[in-house]
């Protein structure tokens, strides 16, 4: 697990300086490149985290929780 996540900052980091180098420092693009990655991890993780909440405070149950054992269902497993 470490690994790929060394290799996708790495990853990361490349196409920072790719648009840079390519669009160059002032364009749009090198900002979109810098600022994109910068803001979607933490967006990510705070959906992440509205629905940890959600799922406790609307008490949603996996679908096949309640299911009966008799059922056919779970005769299959």
């Amino acid at each position: 697990m470490f690994l790929s996540t060394e290799i996708n900052l790495l990853l990361q980091e490349l196409a920072i300086a790719v648009a840079i180098s390519v669009y160059g420092v002032n364009s749009k693009q090198a900002l979109a490149a810098t600022i994109g990655p910068l803001t979607e991890v933490p967006v990510l993780l705070g959906l992440s985290w509205v629905a940890l909440y959600l799922k406790q405070r609307l008490n949603w149950n996996p679908i096949l929780s309640k299911i009966p054992t008799s059922s056919p269902i779970s005769t299959i497993e």
